[in-house]
């Protein structure tokens, strides 16, 4: 907002054509821009509210807004099971009510979270064990392929692991024992009650098969 003055020069004495302008000056910060022909341009800020605050469970209308402890949330942690112990409070007339647990909800899998609040984490998703040789191109593929089928399904958790550990290599015989086959060369995938060895296009579409069978009749895990 800019506001113009014309000065009008008599007998050494300056005189305003607002009289109001005494009023404006006063109570405003004012920004000369400049002068040009006996014209002032003046730039008008109006005063800044600083006694806005900031809203506090206390019974009182802290922000000045007409509403009370309005929106005033906040996290806590119950009795329950999973994610659900986790809960929120919430500010009612200038208090904190009690703890409320959270809901139940849709097991998001691989994060190994009980969102559904059964006691068990990534429950009810299709698991997939696959051990490989980094060094092997066939084994490059189906990572390649099993990232394509965690895209494409969205309950499939394939838990990968190198050969490159005595620990990793433990756990592929140990697995391979429980399956009664024996393993000659990688890579081998677990899935359901089957083991496959070896990797190409017949094979991709064999595991894919058991992916939505397993995903309809939830397979054990391996």
């Amino acid at each position: 907002m800019f506001q113009k003055f014309y000065i009008v020069r008599n007998q050494n004495k300056t005189i305003m054509d607002k009289k109001q302008s005494i009023v404006i000056i006063l109570m405003a910060i004012l920004v000369i821009s400049g002068c040009k022909n006996g014209i002032i341009t003046i730039k008008v800020n109006p005063p800044k509210n600083n006694n806005i605050t900031k809203e506090i469970c206390n019974g009182i209308d802290d922000d000045k807004d007409g509403l009370i402890d309005e929106g005033l949330i906040k996290n806590c942690t119950t009795y329950g099971i999973g994610l659900c112990k986790f809960g929120t409070r919430e500010c009612i007339n200038g208090s904190w009510s009690k703890c409320k647990k959270g809901k139940p909800r849709e097991e998001i899998c691989g994060n190994k979270q009980d969102e559904d609040c059964n006691g068990k984490a990534d429950d009810g998703c299709l698991c997939l064990y696959m051990f490989y040789n980094n060094k092997d191109s066939a084994s490059l593929k189906e990572l390649e392929f099993l990232l394509d089928m965690q895209s494409k399904y969205h309950d499939l958790i394939a838990k990968t692991f190198t050969i490159n550990t005595s620990e990793n290599i433990d756990l592929m015989y140990k697995i391979a024992n429980k399956y009664g086959i024996k393993i000659k060369h990688t890579p081998v995938t677990f899935i359901g009650n089957k083991a496959i060895i070896g990797f190409n296009k017949e094979i991709a579409k064999q595991i894919e098969k058991k992916i939505k069978y397993c995903k309809d009749c939830k397979c054990p895990k391996p």
